[in-house]
């Protein structure tokens, strides 16, 4: 996965006011957008496929974050939060590809 940097993932809409979380509805759209409600009106654009569909501890963490805020309009710091999300996902995922092909290239888990 390319790096990704916060300047990538972009809202779909200048309007902040717009960018209110409805419902608990988000999703990825061939990992370009992350809508913010079903009628797709506002949004983020630039979130990549294994971003949005990355597992911490259970839960779908690009998912959860805008879920938890559910009705309410995401400010301007919330949005930049976001964007730091994303970027920190892209890494991890990044670094964990780097990590497992390390470890395959010295036959596996556990160490030798």
């Amino acid at each position: 996965m390319p790096l990704l940097e916060e300047s990538q993932v972009i809202r779909d809409t200048d309007d902040v006011e717009r960018l209110l979380v409805r419902g608990a509805f988000a999703e990825a759209n061939r990992g370009r957008h992350c809508w913010l409600g079903k009628a797709k009106a506002s949004g983020f654009r630039g979130v990549p496929e294994p971003v949005w569909n990355f597992h911490i501890g259970g839960y779908q963490v690009c998912e959860k974050w805008l879920k938890d805020r559910t009705g309410r309009a995401l400010t301007a710091d919330d949005i930049a939060h976001y964007q730091k999300i994303v970027v920190a996902l892209s890494e991890t995922i990044r670094l964990m590809s780097e990590i497992d092909a390390v470890i395959a290239q010295h036959g596996g888990w556990p160490l030798k």
